[in-house]
């Protein structure tokens, strides 16, 4: 756990899923990346999945849903899946909170990967949500992006998983870069997704950047290492070198990348990553 200020903020755990080397790092060649990371012998690398719940006093925010239970047999087989059912709520419960402590639930962008846990099937298979009194907030434009798929955005998209919240009235769509919660702030970080945000968490004068899938990896702070699923990759690119010089002109004190096995690093650590890799 760490303080931020008056929050509390605790990492969570979901596992992990494995995707193709050249869809997390692109066009950079596989002998500038070897050193830094280890395949399987499909050419994977593991994703892993760290939802960060933060505790203000009054509020109880999940940052991310991890994938959820909800994945057939084909789908673990094609994304390797590597967890335990109900891992994030034990995750939840190991930390001294239950699902429905949970007061609000906030999405960078709706990738299966990041909002699958948001519900579950009982014994009868009917949907339930995970966290029965929260509100979700998601990014307005990544909703409207939602709605009109195309051939290479569709199979990163699970309607179905998120369907229940939409259905619970609980949805809440946030426009543009917004203050929605207090100590919360929206920021506009497209590339990955137009409609993509980062999440800023201030309390006290400390910060806490959310990257997202802007920056999965810590590798990912090279302006040049972009991923290959990013839908514009020219736009993480600008977006990146934008709120980087934000985050230390400001003096963010924390990043949080949601896909490291150690999700949490510090503006030192951050800028000792940064001049080792010029």
């Amino acid at each position: 756990m760490l303080e931020l200020g008056n929050f509390k903020i605790i990492l969570l755990a979901d596992g992990a899923f494995y995707l193709d080397a050249g869809q997390i790092l692109g066009v950079i060649p596989k002998a500038l990346w070897a050193k830094e990371f280890e395949t399987d012998e499909l050419n994977r690398l593991p994703l892993y999945l760290r939802p960060l719940l933060v505790d203000t006093g009054n509020m109880r925010v999940l940052i991310e849903a991890g994938i959820g239970d909800r994945y057939d047999e084909k789908f673990e087989k094609i994304y390797g899946i590597v967890r335990e059912r109900k891992q994030l709520l034990e995750s939840l419960n190991e930390a001294g909170y239950n699902p429905d402590e949970i007061t609000h639930v906030v999405f960078s962008h709706l990738h299966f990967d990041h909002c699958g846990g948001v519900s579950f099937l009982d014994e009868n298979g009917v949907a339930h949500l995970s966290f029965p009194n929260a509100e979700y907030y998601i990014p307005a434009g990544e909703w409207e992006f939602m709605q009109s798929l195309n051939e290479r955005t569709k199979p990163s998209y699970r309607h179905d998983w998120f369907a229940p919240v939409v259905a619970s009235g609980r949805l809440r769509r946030v426009e543009d870069s917004e203050n929605f919660l207090p100590g919360f702030t929206y920021l506009d970080s497209p590339g990955h997704l137009p409609h993509h945000k980062s999440i800023l968490i201030q309390s006290q004068g400390m910060h806490l950047i959310y990257w997202g899938d802007l920056i999965p990896f810590l590798v990912h702070l090279r302006p040049a290492w972009i991923a290959g699923v990013d839908t514009h990759p020219l736009t993480t690119l600008e977006t990146k070198k934008a709120l980087l010089k934000r985050a230390f002109d400001e003096g963010w004190h924390y990043h949080y990348f949601y896909h490291e096995k150690k999700p949490l690093y510090t503006a030192e650590e951050i800028q000792g990553f940064l001049e080792v890799a010029k």
